[in-house]
């Protein structure tokens, strides 16, 4: 696994910071790299993740080429909940601002806390959302919705 994020140790710790006990936890947006669902999966290997993405042929191509996670296609815009119910925590890395507000969504109808590693050149369109909490993990510097 070659790993692409600079910061993902970093993300990784934060993730089992706030949820150090996860039954469940889902990356939204996942793409060609679940780098992070991979590390997590090292750390607390009796967690269930699942990674998703709306793009058929990256589901295809992750369900070749990793085990041990559970790979499923489902768009945020639309989200199926019954993926996401009894999740710890879900997360997304370098997603669209625009997938803000499902996330979010997603996130308060399941009473799961959120964590998003935005671009770094995206961050400012993130930080507009007061219920949002920006946080320095090391080298990550990443955004938390808990919800009410």
């Amino acid at each position: 696994m070659t790993e692409v994020l600079p910061d993902i140790e970093d993300i990784v710790n934060f993730i089992l910071s706030i949820c150090p006990s996860p039954k469940k936890i889902v990356e939204v947006g996942v793409g060609r790299l679940p780098d992070v669902a991979l590390k997590i999966r090292e750390r607390v290997p009796d967690v269930e993740i699942v990674v998703v993405d709306a793009d058929a042929s990256v589901i295809d191509e992750l369900k070749r080429r990793t085990t041990g996670i559970k790979v499923l296609r489902d768009d945020i815009l639309r989200p199926k909940m019954e993926i996401y119910r009894d999740a710890s925590l879900i997360y997304s890395i370098r997603p669209p601002p625009d997938m803000l507000p499902h996330l979010k969504r997603v996130s308060l109808e399941v009473h799961a806390p959120l964590v998003i590693r935005p671009l770094s050149s995206d961050i400012s369109e993130f930080v507009v959302d007061k219920e949002l909490k920006v946080v320095r993990h090391g080298k990550a510097i990443l955004l938390l919705y808990i919800p009410k």
